[in-house]
């Protein structure tokens, strides 16, 4: 075989791979999988936050445990903490826990 022939032939397959290609996009695509629908977001907003590896593995691993998304949980989680009263709750009873110990103190000496 001449390099002219080698290259004509080389041409033309590439040209059937090129035309077995294009008649594979006129083939009917599978159907996607069916997804939940989706919730109206217009009430809610997208918030970015950075967390250390070691926190995503605990949000992972609970997420797992419970069976659900671990953006889902981490939602949650926050929420949760909102509802909570979140760190004036936990000052506020710090403060009775000491006001509760000095009259303790006072008591027993």
């Amino acid at each position: 075989m001449t390099d002219e022939t080698q290259s004509q032939l080389a041409s033309r397959l590439a040209v059937e791979a090129i035309e077995r290609e294009m008649a594979s996009w006129n083939e009917p695509r599978p159907k996607p999988p069916r997804r939940r629908p989706r919730q109206n977001r217009n009430d809610s907003i997208s918030y970015s936050i950075r967390l250390y590896p070691e926190e995503v593995e605990m949000i992972e691993a609970r997420a797992e445990k419970l069976g659900v998304r671990p953006t889902g949980l981490a939602r949650n989680l926050i929420r949760s903490g909102l509802a909570s009263g979140g760190l004036d709750e936990v000052t506020d009873t710090l403060d009775r826990l000491e006001q509760v110990v000095a009259e303790l103190r006072s008591l027993v000496g």
